[in-house]
């Protein structure tokens, strides 16, 4: 009996250890879960970094089009289809801003067009001629906030001191989209076609007549099949690179709702810096150089599911409709408060702060716009107009200094980035 206890406590002690052992290994293994989840998101966040850089990259030229009629370059009616820049490569003012045959209006006259979001019930917008009655386009970075900005609570991306929220997903089929085949041949070969047929011999140099009769005869009979592909008619056609969808709408359109594997996972938001933002006193905390220009941004990354949504409602502290036009609460998307908390909660989100410049190379505070040579701005020698036409320009035009005007097919490309900055604490205003 004493032996049979004896092994009875020291199977108890063994299972014990096991038991401990099991659960030191299972807390281990759920600490290194929680830790790779951390890094996941770290490395989401980073990813929506360059997504953001990226947009304000593409949108500093394309994507502010106005559906007003009239007439345009595209035929179809609508207008910005072009813009010139967050800081306005041709005068320096606030972008972006469609090209000058935007404002048919005034366009003898050479002034810009306003842009086509600056909302009619704001200021009058800060026009060159407005600040420097000369147009100089080398003096028109300052202006008022507080009297040519509309007023805090008012504004609207892209206005500076506006901030938008980007929420990041894979479509099921992007406007546009090609397929990613590479080379493709839309004419099949078929093994059982006679070459001595379908191949209409070698070309005749010589008697070019009677080779485009001989061909003619043959588009009827042995060519049909094959121009029937090109043609569409069973085939993929003869367009490079090869749509996806086969509708020029579906095309244009594409399927916007997301993949269900892409959701939740990744956002950021961009706000607009006011000058007040980055002219070196101190406020807010990280505001200790002078910039110019109106392309200095502040991004927030997240990896999360809140969507990129700051706030919940109108109540919470910091909110400002310039920062969130439409609140968590208010979208409908959430079911309740704290679900979006915890949401919240869980997210990692890096901040950083970033300056897009049109130059593709110069040093800091640098002329970014065109600008007469010896003043380190950006070189239009050669961009001049050569037929004088006012369609063709998107310079500024003086009497009496004679200014010629920049071409307007001249493009501004997408800018560059000319640094980034991690912010090592949430700026508050993002």
């Amino acid at each position: 009996m004493n032996r049979r206890g004896s092994i009875l406590i020291i199977v108890t002690g063994l299972s014990t250890i096991l038991l401990v052992l099991s659960v030191t290994f299972l807390a281990l293994m759920r600490g290194d879960s929680e830790e790779s989840i951390l890094m996941v998101r770290d490395s989401q966040a980073r990813i929506m970094l360059a997504s953001a850089l990226e947009y304000l990259q593409e949108t500093s030229r394309l994507g502010w089009r106005s559906t007003a009629a009239g007439a345009s370059p595209l035929g179809d009616g609508s207008r910005g289809y072009e813009c010139y820049g967050w800081t306005d490569v041709r005068d320096g003012s606030i972008g972006p801003r469609g090209p000058r045959i935007d404002n048919p209006a005034d366009v003898n006259n050479g002034r810009l067009p306003v842009p086509t979001w600056w909302s009619a019930s704001w200021p009058a917008y800060p026009h060159d001629d407005v600040i420097d009655p000369q147009k100089d386009p080398q003096n028109a970075y300052t202006y008022s906030p507080s009297a040519q900005l509309p007023g805090a609570g008012s504004r609207r991306w892209p206005c500076p001191g506006s901030a938008m929220r980007g929420d990041m997903y894979v479509m099921r089929t992007a406007p546009y989209a090609v397929r990613a085949t590479k080379v493709y041949n839309p004419v099949t070969a078929d093994p059982a076609d006679d070459p001595s047929v379908v191949i209409d011999a070698a070309y005749n140099t010589g008697n070019r007549d009677a080779h485009r009769q001989q061909s003619n005869a043959l588009m009827t009979t042995a060519w049909k099949p094959y121009l029937d592909q090109c043609r569409l008619v069973d085939g993929v056609g003869m367009l490079d690179p090869q749509p996806v969808n086969d509708t020029w709408t579906e095309f244009r359109l594409g399927d916007r709702r997301p993949r269900g594997d892409s959701t939740n996972l990744g956002w950021f938001r961009v706000y607009r810096e006011l000058p007040s933002d980055h002219d070196a006193n101190a406020d807010p905390w990280f505001d200790h150089v002078a910039l110019q220009g109106h392309g200095v941004f502040i991004i927030a990354c997240g990896a999360g599911a809140s969507m990129g949504y700051r706030f919940w409602s109108t109540t919470d502290p910091g909110f400002s409709r310039d920062l969130e036009p439409v609140t968590a609460q208010e979208s409908g998307v959430f079911p309740d408060e704290d679900m979006f908390r915890q949401i919240r909660g869980n997210e990692r989100i890096l901040w950083y702060r970033a300056e897009w410049t049109a130059m593709q190379g110069g040093g800091a505070n640098a002329v970014e716009h065109y600008s007469e040579a010896g003043d380190h701005g950006l070189d239009f020698s050669g961009l001049f107009a050569t037929n004088g036409a006012v369609r063709g320009s998107s310079g500024w035009v003086d009497d009496s200094r004679e200014k010629l005007p920049v071409s307007n097919t001249v493009a501004s490309f997408f800018g560059a980035i000319k640094w980034i900055q991690r912010l090592e604490k949430d700026p508050q205003t993002w």
